[in-house]
């Protein structure tokens, strides 16, 4: 299904979590790229926090990293496909 990109991951009470890369909100599910910049230690800290806050509000976070989205982005669609449908997504049908 088509992610929203960039948009207010909110938890069950409507509170704002964090703004996800791409997320699925009926399937609870949300993915995060990490570009070179998430190494410096302090963005490291600031990524560990903004997954246990995702968590907490029932989120699954799938990070993506630049070798998984070389080429066709084949990686990056394969890792969010498996999260979709661990998560109840059905491939072939609307979401």
């Amino acid at each position: 299904p088509d992610p929203q990109l960039n948009v207010l991951l909110r938890d069950a009470d409507g509170h704002a979590v964090h703004e996800a890369d791409f997320q699925w909100p009926e399937f609870r599910v949300c993915a995060e790229y990490e570009g070179k910049h998430h190494n410096q230690r302090g963005q490291v800290d600031r990524d560990i926090d903004r997954a246990r806050r995702a968590r907490r509000a029932g989120w699954t976070e799938v990070r993506l990293r630049a070798r998984d989205v070389d080429h066709d982005c084949s990686a990056a669609i394969a890792v969010v496909r498996q999260e979709l449908i661990a998560h109840g997504w059905q491939p072939g049908t609307a979401a």
